[in-house]
């Protein structure tokens, strides 16, 4: 039930949830009169509709292992963001000067004056900060531009590790050349086809459980037909 608390517009939410099996919108309403401090889970009954598609002897979900590779590297983009942004701030360090005997040029007030001066002059620049020392002037970057390379390559560590964690290889989901596309396909197609056997017996088993009678049973078939392969079959 909290999926439908995830709508916050109260006609959406309610438009979504007369979507659903007339037994979801009973519990919703259920759920609401007892204010929301029941049980949010709805069991489906097979009679109503309620079915799940397993794909695995243990019901563990289709990819399932790449979950907390893909959390470190959502995590390592937005560093790399962050790094990237810090490649276009400067810090201007503006040094006031000393003389011989180690004294100040400018009096202390006088250096807060140039100070607020430079900063004025540079308030419309968002990527440039202002510091103000005794000595030197510069112009110095947060970080140097080389890191761009290094992020990437940073970035490319955690997707590899993301495939890593689901036992496949980069190449054949990511191919590089036009070679690794055509066998990239195939796979695909080939798991597809798995999933399609499964709801074909679904469909099947429904079919004849409704309409089925002496002398006259229904098949139901998925063509294995893609837009790679129509041409072929």
């Amino acid at each position: 039930m909290r999926y439908f608390d995830t709508i916050t517009d109260k006609v959406a939410r309610e438009e979504c949830v007369a979507t659903f099996p007339i037994i979801v919108q009973k519990a919703w309403a259920q759920w609401i009169k007892a204010e929301k401090k029941t049980d949010p889970w709805v069991m489906l009954p097979a009679a109503d509709g309620g079915v799940s598609f397993s794909f695995a002897s243990d019901k563990t979900p289709l990819l399932i292992a790449s979950i907390p590779k893909l959390k470190k590297l959502d995590d390592a983009v937005s560093r790399e963001e962050k790094r990237d942004e810090n490649e276009l701030y400067k810090l201007l360090i503006q040094k006031m000067p000393i003389d011989s005997n180690g004294e100040l040029v400018f009096q202390l007030d006088e250096v807060a004056d140039i100070h607020s001066s430079v900063a004025g002059m540079l308030e419309d620049i968002d990527t440039v900060d202002v510091l103000t020392t005794f000595g030197d002037t510069s112009l110095e970057s947060i970080q140097e531009s080389s890191a761009a390379t290094q992020s990437a390559d940073r970035i490319d560590k955690y997707r590899k590790n993301t495939w890593d964690a689901l036992g496949r290889g980069n190449i054949l989901f990511n191919p590089d050349g036009s070679s690794a596309l055509a066998y990239q396909i195939k796979k695909d197609e080939a798991l597809m086809i798995a999933y399609l056997n499964v709801y074909e017996t679904w469909i099947k088993f429904h079919l004849n459980d409704r309409f089925a009678r002496s002398g006259l049973q229904f098949d139901f078939e998925i063509l294995p037909t893609t837009v790679f392969n129509r041409q072929d079959l």
